[in-house]
């Protein structure tokens, strides 16, 4: 299930969760970053973590850091640099998509 509507579940009390995990929350759409899908998480209670490249189309780091500070729920953020959407970086950063992937299992078992 994505980011958008599982969130939106919690948020309408459809979906009973401890914790959220966001992989690349999509928070507005390519291009159009004045138009945020936010309103929902200010409803939700349960804690946070939010992964995010610094290079995602869907996910201005800036907009995704405005809407962090408003939450009224305990939140994490994770900033992968280089990152896009799926997390891949480029090749200039000697990264390879196992060492970012298995970084982000880690980081998700220590907040769980």
């Amino acid at each position: 299930m994505g980011g958008t509507v599982a969130s939106q579940m919690v948020a309408d009390g459809l979906l009973p969760v401890d914790r959220l995990i966001f992989l690349g929350y999509p928070l507005h759409k390519a291009g159009d970053s004045d138009k945020l899908r936010d309103s929902h998480l200010y409803c939700i209670q349960d804690p946070m973590f939010f992964f995010a490249g610094t290079r995602d189309p869907l996910c201005a780091l800036e907009k995704l850091e405005d809407v962090l500070q408003k939450l009224a729920a305990p939140w994490q953020l994770f900033v992968i640099e280089g990152g896009d959407h799926s997390f891949h970086v480029p090749k200039a950063l000697h990264k390879t998509d196992e060492e970012i992937f298995t970084q982000v299992a880690q980081k998700s078992l220590e907040w769980l």
